[in-house]
């Protein structure tokens, strides 16, 4: 069996950097909507959301 080595190295800096960038863009993204897009934005981003919100039962 060969191994090759990692073409790249992961940099936990850069993915940190990267989450922090999502996580600030959401953030103003969120801040822009008027409640009831609020609302219905978060519903339709968890992991269960097309169920939840198309289907509630």
């Amino acid at each position: 069996m060969i191994i090759a080595p990692l073409l790249t190295t992961p940099d936990v800096a850069e993915d940190v950097e990267l989450a922090e960038n999502v996580s600030m863009a959401m953030l103003l993204v969120r801040e822009t909507l008027v409640p009831i897009e609020r609302a219905v934005f978060v519903l339709r981003s968890g992991p269960q959301s097309r169920r939840t919100v198309t289907n509630p039962s």
